[in-house]
């Protein structure tokens, strides 16, 4: 089926830039985007007739307009916008600078922070190398080290989009590599991919494959598994399941509702994968023996279809039929961590001590030790550890970051665990029982707003995504939008010049003057300040 083609418009604008809780309040579905703006205005003309912020707090409205501010000034005279327009945008540019001399134009140069990273969605070992890790950020992009984690370097900024959810190496030529993007986990600030991305030179340079789009599309692709024995890789993602038998050049549609977030090979095979779904008419877990052709639902030992929400999948080589099932409820909490010693056709409840609080649909993670299967690693705020299958967990980690979104163990080396959270990458070396920070220059923080001070020009305070309040950081941020010392407003809405990097989508900015050095902007992923 045809990517392009297999996704309704419907769906894509639910999801797009945080509106979904306001949008599902329409009565009517929208049939284009133009329509979905519309039916919007409307809906909050009625229930805010005033906009008195008193009113507006919790209704979505101020998601949705930063949502249409981003949307309407580039449908023109459409009703939708083209799947491809930010990635043609994004070569245009590129043709264009190429032709420039740019050696007179100002400068940028990175400010940080170097100390401290932001959202980390995923983790992967190269094969054959234990030295060389690949990190994808929520919205600073793919970064790899060569060190194990002690020094890192950017390889996506220049790319249409920094949100990187997935990576996947084809193991028998680790130069090869796939990578998801977006990040769909419902959080308010997520920022929308632009489909599967190609490398055939590790990561260096990215091209297109056949799932394509644009992040206000909204789509997000959580999972890829590439089977090296038959060259099919599957994709899990927004609307449905998918598999390609060319690298990615095509895609066919073999599951066609719901929000699929995870899947996985059953170590060993060559035919047999495991995933799961929510929001569709049958959630939960689904087999297949055919090498994703055809899928079967698991119900035996599992909870009613109704009940389950966000749910991830972990496997291990210790005993490739046991299989972990770590299931969210529809308030956030946990619904079970579930056993299959049987390859999946069956399940037994091993926990339902809540390791995520509420926030079940946004940070959950399930791991199983590589030579134990016993070992099982449960990741919500906090980390938990279970050394009996699950029968009881106690909280381990207490120096690695809050809300964990990613699991890795190293391919080469049993002893190596790592972990991804809203702080950035951990390492362990001794199977998971301590962790040590490898955030050293991961420019990764996602910033909110920033302010400068008018006493001390070196000094400037950030609200960042770490869930620890306000840090100190020098400069300005990643955008280029000078304006003359003598301008008469101290604060402007820098919304329009922001939105024109190609490498970030920013929902938000202000810009403040500072006197005597034009205007300093807070958003991204960097800090940055012009020479």
């Amino acid at each position: 089926m045809n990517f392009a083609l297999s996704r309704s418009v419907v769906g894509m604008l639910l999801c797009a830039c945080g509106v979904t809780v306001a949008s599902a309040q329409l009565a009517e579905k929208p049939t284009s985007t133009r329509d979905f703006l519309q039916k919007m205005d409307a809906y909050y003309a009625q229930l805010l007739p005033d906009h008195a912020p008193a009113t507006i707090s919790g209704t979505g409205f101020k998601p949705y307009m930063r949502y249409k501010w981003l949307v309407e000034p580039r449908l023109g005279d459409l009703d939708d916008l083209p799947p491809l327009a930010r990635w043609h945008a994004w070569e245009r540019l590129k043709e264009i600078e190429a032709d420039q001399n740019r050696g007179g134009l100002p400068t940028w140069f990175s400010l940080g922070a170097t100390n401290a990273a932001g959202r980390c969605l995923a983790i992967e070992v190269r094969p054959g190398d234990s030295n060389t890790v690949y990190a994808g950020f929520a919205s600073g992009g793919l970064w790899r080290s060569t060190d194990a984690g002690l020094s890192w370097t950017p390889l996506t900024d220049f790319l249409p989009t920094l949100a990187i959810g997935c990576i996947e190496f084809d193991e028998s030529d680790p130069d090869r590599m796939w990578m998801g993007t977006g990040e769909g986990w419902g959080n308010l600030d997520a920022v929308h991919g632009v489909g599967v991305l190609f490398s055939s030179d590790a990561g260096v340079t990215w091209q297109q494959t056949g799932m394509s789009a644009i992040p206000a599309q909204g789509l997000d692709i959580y999972e890829l598994e590439y089977n090296e024995a038959t060259g099919v890789l599957m994709v899990a993602r927004d609307g449905g399941l998918y598999r390609s038998t060319d690298d990615g050049a095509t895609f066919d549609e073999v599951m066609t509702e719901g929000t699929w977030k995870d899947i996985e090979i059953k170590p060993g095979s060559t035919d047999t994968y495991y995933a799961n779904v929510h929001g569709s008419s049958a959630n939960g877990f689904y087999k297949s023996t055919d090498d994703g052709l055809t899928w079967t639902q698991t119900t035996t030992g599992l909870p009613a279809s109704n009940l389950i929400f966000n749910s991830r999948i972990a496997t291990t080589p210790d005993d490739p039929n046991v299989i972990y099932y770590a299931i969210a409820n529809s308030g956030g909490g946990m619904l079970g961590i579930y056993r299959s010693t049987d390859g999946g056709e069956s399940f037994s409840l091993r926990s339902t001590q809540n390791h995520y609080g509420n926030q079940g649909w946004y940070d959950l993670t399930i791991a199983v030790d590589p030579e134990d299967s016993d070992r099982v690693w449960s990741g919500g705020v906090q980390l938990w550890f279970s050394s009996n299958g699950g029968s009881s967990f106690s909280q381990i980690a207490g120096n690695v970051h809050v809300d964990h979104h990613a699991t890795e163990w190293d391919p080469n080396n049993p002893d190596i665990f790592w972990v991804g959270s809203d702080g950035g990458v951990y390492r362990s070396t001794n199977s998971g029982s301590t962790f040590s920070s490898r955030n050293d220059g991961l420019v990764t923080l996602q910033f909110y707003a920033m302010n400068h001070s008018w006493i001390d020009l070196n000094r400037a305070e950030h609200e960042r995504d770490r869930d620890d309040g306000l840090s100190e950081a020098l400069g300005a941020l990643f955008v280029a939008c000078e304006a003359p010392d003598d301008a008469a407003d101290d604060e402007h809405d820098g919304g329009q010049d922001a939105g024109r990097h190609a490498g970030q989508v920013v929902e938000q900015v202000l810009h403040r003057r500072i006197p005597g050095q034009g205007y300093a902007a807070g958003a991204g992923h960097d800090l940055q300040r012009k020479q």
